[in-house]
């Protein structure tokens, strides 16, 4: 009886460890489980994370695109384009020459010397003074290479107007200057040449009546440059104006000519500034090489004069297509002069007028057009011609320059 107690008793203790058993396995396949889900909610905690993050970088990403595209609009003025307009009307063109700079070395002296800085030059404050007239009356500056497109007709190629458009109450304006070579009979009041300041940057390098040695950045394109920069809906598609270069005393204030003993060595110094000029924007003309008055000169002079300004003058500033009168006179249409002129690759032809004229003739692929001088004689004699642009009497500096009549 006592053996079978004690073997009852073994079989119930032998349960009792298979139970424990039982419920130690379950125990660990709960939290095997447990564990598993956590896992799964891990991972799907980070997936979310990493979609979150994706698309809070997406979202800064399009938040950097739009203040990007506005960044660019302030740029062009903020101009939408949905403002512009077709434009129909009149291109003006004006041009001037360099800037007096020394008022005192302009008029004073002999009076050829005077008289002849007063009838064809503006001086800087007069400048200054024009330009914000322009910009408050409403012109932007347009780039004439942008105006005419080429068509063909048969087997001719042909040029016709563009559509332009500008933003409202816009008018169209064109800019020249001439001579920026910077001759013996105008160094004594002008810059002496352009050159490249410590950074890299256009400016005039002169000297004063003492013969102290001056940088500045004071001539037209400077002046132009800053102004854009400050107003940038001054300007249309980035046009500044057109520089329009002889070459018989060199290019920039640098002796390039034929017969300078130093031609090549200030032929690449030339270069460096004209390749500036053009990477802001400015386009040049031929004005000719030697100055001559092509309505008075034969034709082999011309010719010889327009293969000069080929040989020597455009290895410096590049190919262009604006030619622009010495003098402003112009030969006919149907000369050999002025085929000759087609045939070096120029099809745009300006002239000075008494206003901006333009004229494409039937079957023609030349424009030929005016422009207005803006210097002395002009702002003294012509006031209300002018008018549209400026008011001679608000800008024309009388107590620096000599004392002559004038108009107004």
């Amino acid at each position: 009886m006592k053996k079978k107690i004690i073997s009852n008793n073994k079989l119930i203790i032998l349960m009792i460890i298979c139970l424990l058993g039982m419920v130690v396995t379950i125990e660990i396949l709960n939290l095997q489980s447990n564990s598993k889900n956590e896992k799964v909610k891990s991972v799907s905690n980070s997936k979310g994370g990493q979609v979150h993050k994706e698309n809070k970088n997406k979202e800064l990403q399009n938040k950097s695109k739009e203040s990007s595209k506005k960044g660019d609009e302030e740029k062009e003025g903020s101009i939408k384009k949905e403002n512009f307009i077709e434009y129909h009307g009149n291109v003006e063109h004006i041009f001037f020459h360099p800037l007096i700079l020394n008022n005192t070395a302009a008029f004073t002296g002999p009076k050829w010397h005077t008289d002849n800085m007063d009838d064809w030059f503006v001086t800087l404050g007069e400048f200054k003074n024009i330009l914000n007239s322009l910009y408050n009356k409403g012109y932007v500056l347009v780039d004439p290479n942008a105006l005419y497109e080429e068509y063909t007709s048969g087997n001719k190629k042909l040029l016709k107007k563009k559509t332009l458009e500008l933003p409202k109450g816009k008018k169209p304006l064109i800019v020249s200057i001439d001579d920026l070579s910077y001759n013996e009979g105008m160094r004594k009041a002008t810059a002496l040449k352009l050159i490249l300041d410590k950074d890299g940057s256009i400016a005039t390098y002169r000297k004063d009546n003492n013969g102290k040695e001056i940088i500045a950045h004071d001539e037209i394109v400077n002046i132009m440059d800053e102004f854009i920069k400050q107003h940038p809906d001054f300007s249309l598609n980035g046009a500044k104006g057109v520089i329009a270069l002889t070459g018989y005393e060199g290019v920039f204030g640098y002796r390039s000519n034929l017969d300078s003993p130093i031609r090549e060595s200030e032929a690449k110094k030339a270069k460096v500034i004209a390749d500036k000029l053009k990477d802001n924007g400015w386009k040049f003309a031929s004005h000719s090489y030697g100055h001559l008055d092509n309505k008075e000169i034969s034709y082999e002079k011309l010719k010889l004069d327009a293969d000069k300004w080929e040989k020597l003058v455009k290895p410096v500033v590049g190919d262009t297509q604006i030619y622009i009168y010495p003098h402003g006179t112009s030969v006919p249409e149907n000369s050999d002069k002025f085929k000759y002129l087609q045939s070096k690759g120029f099809k745009i032809i300006y002239s000075v007028d008494s206003s901006s004229s333009e004229i494409i003739s039937n079957n023609s692929a030349v424009v030929r057009a005016g422009r207005l001088a803006v210097d002395g004689i002009s702002m003294r004699n012509r006031r209300e011609k002018f008018l549209k642009f400026f008011d001679s009497k608000e800008v024309l500096d009388l107590k620096s320059r000599p004392k002559r009549p004038y108009k107004f």
